[in-house]
C-alpha cells in the first residue's frame, strides 16, 4: 500500500503550505512538529506525515479547516487526532495524512506562544512557525519515555543535540523533564550522556 512515505517532497512540501494556510485562516494557532519541524532546524529526515502542535481550544475549528481540505478525522488518541486523505480516488491506496497534537497544559500553550513569536524564513520569503528546539527535544523525550518502541525519537534527540549544541538551553530542558517526573529527568541525561560520549548512530526503527 501506498503512504506519504512515498511521497515527493515537493508533493509534502505543497501539503504542508495548504494545511498552514488553512489553519492560518480558521485563526487556529498552530506550529510545525515531528520531522518536518527537525528538518526546520536543519536536522533533515524521511519523514510519512505532517504533524502540528495547535491549542486544544482550537480543535473544532482544525477540524473543519482539515475538512475542507479533505482531510477526515480517523484516528482519535489521547492529545491528539490524525486526519486522512485520498488525493486519487482511482487509486485509494495512496493516502496523505496529517496529525494534530493538543496543547492543554502550560507547557505546550507556552511552546506554540514561542514558535509564533519567532517564525522560521520558509517558502518564497514566507514564514513558518515551527516548534522551538528546545520544546521539539521535550516533546520527543516525552514521547520516547511513553513508548519505549518510539526508538526514532531518540536518535532526533541526538541529532538535534549534535546540530544545535551552543544554543540549546540544557538547563530548561532538565528543569522541564524533571517536572514530568523521574523516567523523563532520568532518560534526559542518559541522552545528554550518549551525546557527550559521541554515540547515538542511527539505529532502525521498529513499532512504529
Amino acid at each position: 500500500m501506498a503512504d506519504m512515505a512515498n511521497t515527493p517532497p515537493t508533493r509534502l512540501k505543497q501539503i504542508l503550505g495548504d494545511v498552514v494556510r488553512a489553519l492560518a485562516r480558521a485563526k487556529v494557532r498552530h506550529a510545525l512538529a515531528g520531522g518536518m519541524a527537525l528538518a526546520a532546524h536543519g536536522v533533515p529526515r524521511a519523514t510519512k506525515d505532517i504533524d502540528f502542535l495547535i491549542d486544544a481550544d482550537d480543535e473544532q475549528a482544525a477540524d473543519h479547516a482539515l475538512g475542507e481540505l479533505g482531510f477526515t478525522r480517523e484516528v482519535p488518541g489521547q492529545g491528539f487526532a490524525r486526519y486522512v486523505r485520498h488525493p486519487l480516488p482511482e487509486l485509494p491506496g495512496i493516502t496523505e495524512w496529517v496529525d494534530l497534537l493538543y496543547a492543554r497544559r502550560e507547557l505546550g500553550r507556552r511552546l506554540l506562544q514561542d514558535a509564533q513569536s519567532d517564525p522560521i524564513a520558509w517558502d518564497s520569503g514566507s514564514s513558518l512557525t515551527v516548534v522551538p528546539v528546545n520544546g521539539l527535544i521535550l516533546m520527543k523525550l516525552m514521547a520516547m519515555v511513553s513508548d519505549p518502541r518510539r526508538v526514532q525519537d531518540r536518535q532526533d534527540i541526538l541529532d538535534l543535540l549534535r546540530q544545535h549544541s551552543t544554543d540549546l538551553q540544557h538547563s530548561w530542558i532538565s528543569t522541564e523533564a524533571a517536572k514530568l517526573g523521574e523516567a523523563y529527568e532520568q532518560a534526559w541525561r542518559q541522552l545528554l550522556d550518549a551525546h557527550q560520549s559521541g554515540a547515538g548512530s542511527p539505529v532502525p526503527i521498529v513499532g512504529l
